[in-house]
């Protein structure tokens, strides 16, 4: 959705959680102190070469959406979801040994929407694990226009559960989501909506989304819904069972507004 400057724009306000027992406050600094190396491994990006017979090689960088994959962990062995444009969808696949096993287990459309018949095609564009059972995918679609929907997949079933439909992180498109691992089975989702033009080449969020997943709240329970009055999220972490954000307000290109923030999320982590 695109709107373009408006001298008085509408408020767009900022939503905590009532669960979570504590208010967003504003501090001076942002802690930058090194963040502890998490130790998630189970969900790869990686790029297929050579097709359908091909290997995947691991790829942290921007590829293709074509030849992009995505590898994930389960008690049945390792397995890969791959796009495969010529057919406008993508594919649950075995892998072994980093190939792909000839035998696929194709993916239906019925499994993604209800109405996913007539997308004119569909991709998987990011991949998370959120528990050992469960996986956080985003799909790229057209219907007819591009549109980008959040599903929490089931690994022991198969099925796909939309989460929400989302946009883009407007100050970098190829970012659809971004997660924080807490400890194992539990983290924190970071997403976007509400995507405006303010002038040219100036474009905001208008609500970025944080979203806890853990035991208790296994389809994501939102913690926050941060409005663009108090800016977008440019970096966040958790240290000591608190959230600190970063944001920018980039509406006036002529004074950019920075800002730091806090919330207390004890209440609401699983120890």
């Amino acid at each position: 959705m695109f709107s373009f400057f408006d001298k008085h724009p509408k408020p767009v306000p900022t939503t905590v959680h009532p669960l979570v027992g504590a208010e967003l406050v504003a501090i001076s600094n942002y802690p930058n102190s090194p963040s502890p190396q998490s130790s998630q491994t189970l969900c790869r990006k990686v790029k297929v070469e050579g097709g359908s017979t091909g290997r995947l090689v691991t790829a942290n960088s921007i590829i293709d959406t074509k030849q992009t994959g995505f590898i994930f962990d389960t008690t049945e062995g390792t397995q890969a979801f791959i796009n495969h444009p010529s057919e406008f969808r993508f594919d649950l696949w075995p892998v072994n040994k980093g190939k792909l096993i000839t035998a696929k287990t194709p993916l239906t459309t019925h499994g993604l929407n209800a109405s996913a018949e007539n997308w004119l095609n569909y991709s998987v564009v990011d991949l998370a694990c959120l528990t050992s059972e469960q996986l956080l995918v985003a799909v790229s679609y057209l219907a007819p226009r591009p549109k980008l929907g959040l599903y929490v997949y089931s690994i022991s079933t198969g099925e796909f559960k939309l989460l929400t439909e989302a946009e883009a992180n407007s100050h970098d498109l190829d970012k659809y989501f971004e997660q924080r691992m807490l400890q194992p089975g539990q983290s924190l989702v970071l997403y976007y909506s509400t995507t405006q033009r303010q002038s040219a080449e100036i474009y905001h969020n208008n609500y970025n989304h944080i979203l806890l997943f853990n035991e208790q709240y296994p389809d994501g329970l939102e913690l926050l819904k941060l409005g663009i009055d108090n800016g977008n999220i440019t970096k966040w972490r958790v240290l000591d069972n608190t959230l600190f954000l970063h944001t920018l307000d980039n509406r006036n290109p002529k004074n950019p507004v920075v800002k730091n923030w806090s919330l207390d999320i004890s209440q609401l982590l699983v120890d």
